[in-house]
């Protein structure tokens, strides 16, 4: 693997362009959701031609998903121990890594990673966030589904966010985080759709509208 700098995960991001193809590739979980839909919202404002895939561990396969047709691929929030053989497959591809869950294993050389796990426990939503600078809302989402609440390395990035929401963090957990929770858990057996929708909630204030869909 190649380990590179936050500077140099932007300067990845900021190169996208329409002439590219890109895969998004996130866990399952609510850290992956948000920082995938962060990064697939950054592609599609470059013009990019973008499609995310979610994957679960012990029950996705790289050989599954359908990447041929893409030059370059993000993947975000899975640890290294269950992608370093599947990032092998594609290895041909332009790739940037960002996790920050603790190196188990090397990458291959050809992988670009950006690692947080050095400054502490810093979410993938976080890192989302803080590179493409889209929807900060749903970055303190993921980052609170992932309990970086309970690290201070993250306490100035949530209180500067909730700051932004006019809501203290019990009432964000209350409202936003556990509403989006709930949703995911609702769509475990079809990610695509539950991808689809969230990624069009653009405000905190769409938030409530998932509460329709799971009849709250």
């Amino acid at each position: 693997m190649s380990e590179i700098t936050f500077s140099q995960a932007r300067e990845f991001l900021d190169e996208i362009s329409r002439e590219d193809k890109i895969a998004i590739i996130h866990h399952d979980d609510g850290d992956g959701f948000c920082s995938g839909i962060l990064f697939y919202d950054w592609c599609k404002n470059k013009n990019a031609m973008v499609k995310e895939f979610t994957y679960s561990i012990h029950k996705s396969k790289l050989k599954n998903f359908d990447l041929e047709e893409f030059n370059k691929v993000i993947v975000c929030d899975l640890a290294s121990g269950f992608m370093a053989e599947e990032l092998e497959l594609i290895k041909d591809k332009r790739i940037l890594y960002l996790d920050h869950h603790p190196r188990d294993v090397s990458l291959p050389k050809e992988v670009l990673e950006f690692s947080t796990v050095d400054n502490g426990y810093i979410p993938s939503s976080r890192t989302a966030g803080e590179l493409t600078r889209i929807k900060p809302w749903l970055a303190l989402v993921g980052t609170i589904t992932d309990a970086g609440d309970l690290y201070p390395e993250n306490q100035d990035f949530i209180s500067e966010h909730l700051k932004q929401t006019r809501m203290g963090l019990d009432k964000f957990k209350e409202d936003i985080t556990s509403t989006i929770t709930n949703f995911l858990i609702y769509f475990e057996g079809d990610f695509d759709k539950a991808f689809e929708i969230l990624q069009k909630v653009n405000s905190i204030g769409e938030v409530s509208q998932l509460k329709n869909i799971l009849k709250l």
